[in-house]
C-alpha cells in the first residue's frame, strides 16, 4: 500500500513540474533533467513511471480524455445538463493544464482529439432533425459541425480565462446543439 502511495505522490509531482514548464515552453523543449530538477527527483525515478516528455503527456492527455469518455457516457443516466456542467468545470478547473495541452504544436491538440470524441457520441446518440437525415456523408457533416461547435465554444471559453460561469457556457452550448438535433437535449432543464 505504501508503494502506491509512494507512486501516486511521485507521479503527481512529475505532473505538477510538468504543467508548470508546459506553461513556459513547448513540450519539445523540455527535457528529462529539467523536468526531474524541477520536480526534485532523480532520472531513475522519472524513467519508472515514463519513457520520455512525450509519453508523459501522452498519458495524462489520455486520462483526461477517458475522463472525458466516461462523462459522455453518463449523459444517458444524468441528462446532458448536468454531464455538460462536470466537463465545463473540470475544464475551468484545469484550464492552465488544457491550455498548455493545446498550445503543443504536433499538430494533434488536444481539444482537437476532445471534438473526435464529441462526434463520435454525438454520431451513435443523438438523431439530428428531420431536415438535416439525409444522406449519410451530409450526416457526418453535421455531427463534424456540432462536435467542433461545442469544441470550439470551450475553446474559446478557455483562451478567455473561463470567466464566465459554467452553467452559462453549458446553456449556450446546449441551446445552440438543440437548433440542430431533432429532440430536446435535456428535459430536465
Amino acid at each position: 500500500m505504501k508503494t502506491d502511495a509512494r507512486s501516486r505522490y511521485t507521479r503527481k509531482v512529475i505532473r505538477d513540474s510538468f504543467y508548470a514548464l508546459l506553461k513556459e515552453k513547448p513540450v519539445e523543449k523540455i527535457t528529462v533533467r529539467e523536468l526531474c530538477e524541477k520536480a526534485e527527483i532523480n532520472r531513475a525515478t522519472f524513467y519508472k513511471h515514463y519513457q520520455d516528455c512525450y509519453d508523459l503527456l501522452d498519458k495524462i492527455e489520455e486520462e483526461a480524455l477517458v475522463h472525458f469518455d466516461e462523462l459522455l457516457a453518463s449523459v444517458e443516466i444524468r441528462g446532458l445538463q448536468p454531464t455538460l456542467l462536470d466537463i465545463l468545470r473540470t475544464i475551468q478547473e484545469n484550464a492552465a493544464s488544457f491550455e498548455a495541452f493545446n498550445r503543443q504544436s504536433d499538430n494533434r491538440s488536444f481539444i482537437h482529439r476532445l471534438a473526435g470524441r464529441c462526434f463520435h457520441y454525438m454520431e451513435q446518440r443523438i438523431p439530428l432533425a428531420s431536415e438535416f437525415n439525409q444522406e449519410k456523408n451530409q450526416q457526418g457533416m453535421t455531427y463534424s459541425f456540432l462536435a467542433g461547435g461545442v469544441v470550439a465554444v470551450m475553446e474559446f471559453w478557455m483562451h478567455g480565462g473561463c470567466k464566465e460561469p459554467p452553467e452559462q457556457v453549458g446553456a449556450l452550448i446546449v441551446e445552440l446543439t438543440g437548433k440542430v438535433v431533432s429532440h430536446p437535449l435535456d428535459p430536465f432543464r
